[in-house]
């Protein structure tokens, strides 16, 4: 059987002396090829099979690997492998994908989708890798349904938007997995390990799991933000959704 397929290249593997086994996400999931003579400098391929580029893939398939007969290079999204911070988000991306993605043909178009925008994200604000980063994790806890709404406080409901200036701090708590509101933070302070946040971070994570990319301005958030945001969110995806990747270890020994 052959067919075409619109794809994202998530993972490239050589395989003999000339050959690349090329993993593929495609918007009905992943799919390994084989790229035969991809290693080749003068291979047909060569554009097509690396990291992050967005084409057009025409397989042939049978029992076993389908075989790359032909591709057609849409995004090549070259600025992702010419910049080594663009290159480690991308490739943190596209490894977090590879474990969480159903094989072909029953994946979801929703994750090809959140990956493309995020990789787009990364080419035309890469000034922003690190905030996009955020959105992404954010976006993936709630896709894999590792967290709660942000919006609410895992142990008495209480919205944690708009909230009173007399309690500019909220906290999260790994143990429940979702943030408390002043009072309950208050209450269980000497029990449990809290991260604390100012109150305005509840709507912030709330957006960067729910607004989608297009529809997604710039994003301004201090040092100090960041960190308790990035701390929270990867404690969700390690200890909630069972997604601790390789990448993660060599994006955090970067100073971004």
């Amino acid at each position: 059987m052959v067919f075409n397929t619109d794809a994202i290249v998530i993972r490239t593997t050589e395989y003999g002396e000339n050959h690349v086994i090329v993993t593929l996400l495609t918007p009905s999931g992943k799919l390994a090829v084989m790229a035969r003579g991809g290693k080749r400098p003068q291979s047909r391929f060569v554009g097509a099979i690396q990291l992050g580029v967005e084409g057009v893939y025409s397989i042939r398939r049978g029992r076993g690997m389908g075989t790359l007969l032909q591709a057609e290079v849409t995004h090549s999204r070259r600025k992702l492998r010419e910049h080594l911070e663009l290159a480690a988000y991308a490739t943190y991306f596209a490894e977090q994908c590879a474990r969480i993605a159903e094989d072909a043909p029953d994946g979801s178009e929703a994750l090809y989708r959140l990956l493309q925008g995020a990789l787009e994200r990364l080419v035309h604000n890469p000034e922003e890798a690190s905030l996009t980063s955020l959105a992404w994790e954010a976006k993936v806890v709630r896709w894999l349904g590792a967290g709660p709404p942000w919006t609410a406080c895992v142990l008495c409901g209480q919205g944690l938007t708009g909230g009173a200036p007399a309690d500019p701090q909220i906290a999260y708590s790994g143990v429940h997995g979702g943030l408390l509101c002043a009072a309950c933070a208050r209450a269980h302070a000497d029990h449990l390990q809290l991260l604390f946040l100012a109150s305005s971070l509840a709507r912030v994570l709330e957006q960067l799991a729910t607004v989608p990319w297009p529809r997604m301005g710039r994003i301004r958030l201090s040092t100090a933000s960041q960190k308790s945001l990035r701390t929270l969110l990867r404690h969700q995806l390690s200890e909630y959704a069972g997604l601790s990747v390789k990448s993660a270890r060599f994006l955090d020994s970067l100073d971004l």
